[in-house]
């Protein structure tokens, strides 16, 4: 075994050199006729020593393909602890078979440390690190495979998710012996991340894996290994699945009727609607209605409609003076809706029509608001599973009842975002009309104003999770933006006793209505008094931009007031050279003055600004 480790150490020492460096080395060379001399025992040593011949003599590229091939033979032979095969036994079955074309070595160890760094510690900023990495192809690297597989056990979930996701499926069947390798029949992720990618690519004996798997309690390998069976959808397979359906397990149970739905047989979904029709358990129907819930299942849906709508009349009828049955009843909507998502026919339109449009059950869900207020964010959700075209004219048809009903508010706000991604169905005198008359009420004015403006918190994009969806929030344009906006945003502006973020919003939005308006002038000033730090700069900038006649002095007055405590706020502005250009030089000096009388630097950093 010596002569073995040793060979082992010296091809560990190219690893980290790189293959270039193994033609012609003399230190490789010496072990040649030692493995010769073993071969006249076992044929596997003959290959070995083969293979060290060859890589003495190949260019940079191919020595990388070579080095990783000898490696992964050597490691075989290791691995059997030091026995040698039989006189006449095959040879071909511990030689690796995977193609290796795209491997290579010809990275240096320094480019590479920050990598392996990445794929082992636990310090900040290691996903942009390997994310980097992969865009730049080090991941081609064989010396990074071992620490790719190490690293599906990260505590990081993201970092282990986008190395399973992203880079071993790109590096293709190379990874699979160090997968094989770090596997383990233990009930961790990693391990469960390791079977989905020996699934993925196409590891031969993955079915005997599953075998073990079952032999086990190991309930969270058993649900990904379920999830790989129902890509089969034979009858032998679907009985299996079907029997899994009664685990006392809640993961493996919870699989089992997603692989269901996925097999999409007639009896695949008949099993499932027996199981959703008479199940009495809360975690279990939740189980169900997340499986039902993730496929269309195009030809067999209309019994869990009629299934939702026997149970949403059961409600309507339920006596009234039975609150604790009715609060549960209510509480259950959001569960056995959710079975909805995915099934964009009209029959499920016709149903959400008649739930919207039902005055029984507006009266009670306005009675019972502690216990309906999850209903609306589930219709969303399952709305933002449709076409976006037949959301819209669902909404046109029930508008009435979307922004009068008492629990709707949610929906409302859906609408209005789903209106502002179509402007070929909303242009700027629809959206006004439509819209205007609900501000501050069916649509509070906060997300109203963020619409218009483009804005959230000072971010782009944001989940709708309660409204349902993400949508690519942009500010509406001046030809965007129907003028009768201007009205009542300023009637609500000038009715404000208090500053936030969306009162600026709003006069950012007044801004691209009315450029040079005086109305709009006054409204910008008086905010000036009353706004944070937060929102100082907005206002500052939206000044600079405007023609108003005072508005050096009006910044000027402002600034002066600037709170000793605050002055961090201030600094992106103050180091923004093209703010300043406008000012009269004069004001220079003025703010001079002010350092002298305050002491505080950023006065004289502004002087500066000016000056320059």
């Amino acid at each position: 075994m010596k002569p073995l480790y040793e060979l082992q150490q010296e091809l560990n020492r190219l690893f980290i050199a790189g293959s270039k460096f193994a033609k012609n080395d003399p230190r490789l060379q010496k072990h040649i006729p030692i493995l010769k001399k073993l071969g006249e025992k076992a044929p596997v040593f003959n290959k070995l020593a083969q293979d060290v011949e060859e890589l003495l003599q190949l260019d940079a590229q191919q020595s990388a393909e070579k080095l990783l091939s000898l490696s992964t033979l050597l490691y075989s032979v290791l691995y059997t602890q030091g026995t040698t095969t039989e006189e006449g036994a095959a040879v071909a079955d511990q030689v690796p078979n995977v193609a290796l074309a795209d491997v290579n070595t010809q990275y240096s160890y320094l480019q590479l440390k920050p990598v392996l760094q990445a794929l082992t510690q636990s310090n900040s900023g290691r996903l942009e690190t390997v994310k980097d990495a992969y865009g730049r192809g080090i991941f081609k690297d064989s010396r990074t495979f071992g620490y790719l597989s190490f690293a599906l056990a990260d505590k990081y979930s993201e970092l282990a998710d986008y190395i399973m996701e992203v880079v071993i499926p790109a590096s293709g069947k190379a990874m699979l012996p160090f997968l094989v390798a770090d596997f383990k029949l233990e009930d961790k992720v990693e391990n469960v991340r390791r079977l989905r990618l020996l699934y993925k690519l196409g590891y031969a004996e993955v079915d005997g894996l599953i075998d073990k798997i079952f032999a086990e309690s190991l309930p969270n390998l058993q649900a990904e290994a379920i999830a790989i069976l129902s890509d089969k959808k034979d009858e032998k397979t679907e009985d299996f699945i079907i029997t899994l359906t009664g685990d006392k397990n809640k993961t493996v149970r919870g699989a089992a009727y997603k692989a269901l739905a996925k097999i999409g047989t007639q009896r695949s979904v008949d099993k499932l609607y027996e199981l959703y029709s008479n199940n009495k358990q809360k975690g279990n129907g939740e189980l169900l209605a997340e499986a039902i819930a993730s496929v269309p299942l195009a030809t067999h849906y209309q019994p869990f409609l009629q299934k939702v709508r026997e149970r949403f009349e059961a409600l309507l009828s339920m006596d009234e003076t039975d609150e604790k049955a009715l609060t549960a009843a209510f509480e259950r909507l959001p569960t056995e809706w959710e079975i909805l998502k995915h099934k964009d026919y009209p029959e499920t339109y016709a149903l959400l029509g008649d739930i919207l449009s039902d005055k029984r059950f507006d009266a009670m869900a306005k009675k019972r608001s502690a216990s309906h207020y999850n209903i609306a964010p589930c219709l969303n959700e399952i709305l933002y599973t449709f076409d976006k075209d037949k959301v819209l004219s669902f909404y046109e048809q029930y508008a009435i009842n979307v922004f009068n009903n008492t629990w709707t508010s949610p929906l409302a706000i859906n609408y209005l975002y789903r209106a502002l991604e179509s402007k070929e169905r909303f242009n700027r005198e629809k959206l006004y009309e439509v819209f205007a008359p609900q501000f501050n009420k069916a649509i509070n004015a906060q997300y109203m104003i963020e619409a218009l403006a483009g804005t959230t918190s000072g971010t782009t994009y944001r989940y709708y999770g309660y409204y349902g969806g993400y949508y690519d929030k942009k500010p509406l344009a001046k030809e965007e933006l129907d003028p009768r906006w201007a009205d009542l945003l300023c009637n609500y502006l000038a009715g404000s006793r208090v500053d936030n973020s969306f009162n600026t919003d709003a006069l950012m939005v007044l801004d691209r209505i009315e450029e040079d308006s005086e109305r709009v002038n006054y409204l910008i000033t008086k905010a000036l008094a009353k706004s944070s730090a937060y929102t100082l700069e907005r206002l500052y900038r939206l000044i600079i931009k405007r023609k108003m006649p005072n508005k050096f002095e009006v910044l000027y007055e402002s600034l002066a007031k600037m709170p000793k405590s605050n002055q961090y706020y201030y600094c992106t502005i103050v180091e923004d050279d093209n703010f300043w250009k406008p000012f009269p030089k004069e004001y220079a000096q003025k703010f001079r003055e002010l350092h002298e009388k305050t002491k505080l630097d950023i006065f004289k950093e502004i002087a500066w600004q000016i000056e320059k």
